[in-house]
């Protein structure tokens, strides 16, 4: 994917998370300031969903809706088979990085990035309790893309 790239890193219990972001523009634009999300992150408990050998269709699916008037975004739960799953990630990875147009090989593409990331992801050792920040700022300040 042209626009979207696959970093690894820890929660503040020092789980492993796959973050998927936007990458940096090389060129200065204007753009009015909207409501963004850095990066869109997946956390160790969560990656069954993203491989199609673990998923569970009995479990409920956060999908996201729209954003509202202040903002925030919009969630709620569904059962989903694998590719609807898939589809609403990807399609919530689309707007949260105003990725424009949603085609299906867009989708296709993010899903693959998504999907490949996993076997790394699974495979990253907890983060030793001494290599834990202590405090938030410092959680932003010593984040280690691996």
């Amino acid at each position: 994917m042209p626009d979207l790239e696959r970093a690894f890193t820890y929660d503040t219990e020092g789980s492993p998370v796959m973050l998927i972001y936007k990458k940096p523009s090389q060129v200065p634009t204007f753009r009015l300031k909207k409501p963004t999300i850095e990066a869109y992150a997946i956390p160790l408990d969560d990656a069954w969903m993203f491989s199609r050998d673990h998923y569970n269709p009995r479990a409920l699916v956060k999908v996201f809706y729209r954003f509202n008037a202040a903002g925030q975004p919009m969630h709620g739960e569904r059962n989903l088979t694998y590719d609807e799953a898939m589809f609403a990630k990807c399609e919530e990875l689309c707007h949260q990085f105003d990725l424009g147009l949603i085609t299906s090989r867009k989708m296709a593409e993010i899903a693959s990035l998504i999907e490949d990331g996993i076997d790394d992801l699974v495979k990253m050792p907890p983060q030793a309790e001494k290599d834990r920040p202590k405090d938030i700022d410092g959680i932003v300040e010593e984040m280690k893309l691996i």
